[in-house]
């Protein structure tokens, strides 16, 4: 059976949509080539057929970029329609190719589709309207978040603590140290009403997709939790899911590695 190499570090639905259609996920270490050739797109002279852009919108200096560029609107991405996405292309017969598949090859788009409703469409064309003054606020919040967080925790997507401009911070993602609990630390949080996650997906702890592990390789540990933000989330309240973090930190159960 013709298998398909994702990352590890990957939402769920990446290896599912394989799944889907009959492959199998083989889920292993990057780097590799990403360029997946659905549909025969590698055709098109693009080392990146399909990128997963979900998180990305408003972030800028892509140094590749791919065939399809796939958006989620999701309701914690930086614009939101409650649910779906776009797919975005310069390339004419891909788009053509995919009106057809969205409208079950109608192009009417009339029959049972997939489309995203035109209400949901309403409502996202109108943020985007905004969208810079939605990033401008979200590298606001990273600078309150930067100002109060404890000096040892790390913010992804930035380096030495200074704002990244070319960032959307859709997720304001910390990293612990190693050594301290995760869980401990999130349960701690949610205890104090503060709405917190693991911040990323790693496959080789999901159960059912164990299966499909690259026994042969050694998967990245890494201590990542996301933080609220949001639009009207104000200084203040930052500076007290930082206190709330501080504390926990200092409390947290640390973990002892195998011997």
């Amino acid at each position: 059976m013709k298998t398909v190499r994702i990352p590890n570090i990957t939402f769920p639905s990446t290896a599912n949509a394989i799944i889907a259609t009959g492959l199998t996920p083989f889920i292993t270490n990057t780097p590799f080539d990403l360029g997946v050739d659905l549909f025969g797109l590698k055709g098109k002279k693009r080392n990146w057929a399909v990128g997963d852009c979900a998180c990305s919108l408003g972030s800028i200096e892509c140094k590749e970029k791919p065939l399809i560029a796939c958006y989620s609107f999701h309701a914690r991405k930086v614009i939101t329609t409650g649910e779906g996405g776009v797919l975005c292309t310069d390339d004419e017969e891909t788009a053509e190719a995919a009106i057809e598949l969205v409208g079950q090859g109608s192009h009417s788009g009339f029959e049972y589709s997939m489309r995203m409703s035109d209400i949901n469409a309403v409502i996202g064309l109108a943020q985007l309207d905004f969208l810079d003054e939605i990033l401008e606020r979200r590298h606001e919040v990273a600078e309150w978040y930067n100002a109060y967080l404890p000096r040892d925790v790390d913010i992804y997507g930035q380096k030495n603590r200074e704002i990244n401009k070319n960032f959307n911070y859709q997720t304001m993602v910390v990293v612990l140290p190693l050594n301290l609990d995760l869980f401990d630390v999130h349960s701690k949080l949610n205890l104090d009403g503060i709405e917190c996650n693991s911040g990323t997906y790693r496959l080789d702890e999901m159960p059912y997709y164990r299966k499909y592990l690259d026994l042969k390789a050694e998967f990245e540990r890494f201590n990542y939790l996301a933080l609220p933000i949001y639009h009207e989330i104000d200084e203040e309240t930052v500076k007290t899911v930082c206190k709330k973090l501080r504390k926990h930190i200092a409390s947290a159960k640390i973990l002892v590695p195998n011997s």
